[in-house]
């Protein structure tokens, strides 16, 4: 389903962005290959992936970290296991593309 999956337990694997809501809304989405995706929760509950339930708050698209040419789910795990359960291969997601320096 996805590339891998880690535990954020200990922190990102990528440096601190500073990132807030508002300025992830700023970020405009882009297609994303779901198979390239690291996961960064072990897992999702149920009641999250209801289609006809989904969540009253927060953005619509998942957030997603390049960090060192990888991928990384920083939010929006539930929208992403819903689009690979209904089928999708890919999904619209906001990029944040870093550097290592």
């Amino acid at each position: 389903m996805f590339k891998g999956i880690i535990s954020r337990e200990f922190g990102e694997p990528w440096p601190p962005q500073g990132m807030s809501t508002a300025l992830w809304l700023l970020i405009q989405p882009e297609e994303v290959i779901i198979a390239d995706l690291i996961a960064t929760q072990s897992g999702v509950y149920f009641h999250g992936l209801d289609e006809n339930h989904p969540p009253m708050f927060g953005d619509p698209h998942p957030h997603v970290v390049v960090w060192e040419n990888e991928y990384y789910f920083e939010d929006g795990h539930h929208r992403v296991v819903r689009a690979r359960l209904r089928g999708d291969n890919t999904i619209l997601a906001r990029v944040l593309r870093t550097t290592s320096d």
